[in-house]
């Protein structure tokens, strides 16, 4: 989906929820905490599902978490097993920065989601395919790319104005709570200050789903210029 002015990628699948904000001076990332079982029970909440790769590289990965730690293992992170949360979690206690540009992992990203579509039945596509948020710098400017949908698409947002990436379950496209949703993330059309919004709008999401649903109501946020120092929404 398209929207005038910039782009909006949402992609209805069980990887709970990530989104990415980013105009001329920088990145916002949120994205919940909820970890799902194969049969889309919760499994926990808690997991920080965006990492900093170094001062100017920032990926959220939502999805089956398998292929997740597969992902964060091709960029160089030593995940020491596939449990969503203390995999993440030894990923963030590493003390040193990879040395990664963005073009570099993005190329990265690609090869592993194009490994990883082929060996995934066609039945459990979408509960399988990971979703994916890249935040860098190329030239020196701001750089979004995405993955998601059963084909592992990936899309490269403008390098000028403002782009708003959504991967995961916001509620169903074409109705009122998603424009709601979207009104909520997006209303300022640039990432100053645009905490709150990305709060309000996860909010309305897990609301919408329940408290049994596949998003939580807490969230981690990240900014490409700050990356190592998250704010936890609780």
């Amino acid at each position: 989906m398209e929207l005038i002015g910039f782009g909006c990628l949402t992609y209805a699948g069980p990887v709970t929820l990530i989104a990415a904000l980013r105009d001329n001076d920088d990145v916002v990332i949120a994205s919940d905490t909820r970890v799902l079982n194969m049969d889309l029970s919760v499994r926990c909440d808690g997991a920080c599902k965006t990492l900093p790769v170094n001062d100017n590289l920032l990926i959220a990965i939502g999805g089956y978490t398998e292929y997740g730690v597969q992902i964060l293992r091709a960029l160089g992170f030593r995940c020491q097993d596939t449990n969503p949360v203390s995999s993440m979690r030894s990923c963030l206690e590493e003390e040193t920065p990879m040395e990664l540009k963005y073009r570099a992992a993005r190329d990265i990203i690609a090869k592993e989601v194009s490994r990883i579509i082929p060996s995934i039945d066609p039945q459990d596509g979408a509960n399988l395919v990971p979703g994916v948020i890249l935040a860098g710098r190329l030239r020196g400017v701001p750089s979004l790319c995405s993955w998601g949908g059963p084909e592992g698409k990936m899309i490269q947002w403008p390098l000028l104005g403002f782009s708003a990436a959504v991967v995961g379950k916001p509620p169903p496209e074409g109705t009122i709570d998603c424009d709601t949703f979207q009104e909520l993330a997006y209303k300022n059309l640039r990432t100053r200050d645009s905490e709150s919004n990305l709060i309000a709008a996860f909010r309305y999401c897990a609301d919408y789903w329940g408290d049994t649903g596949p998003v939580s109501r807490d969230l981690f946020l990240h900014r490409l210029s700050d990356p190592f120092h998250p704010t936890k929404i609780a």
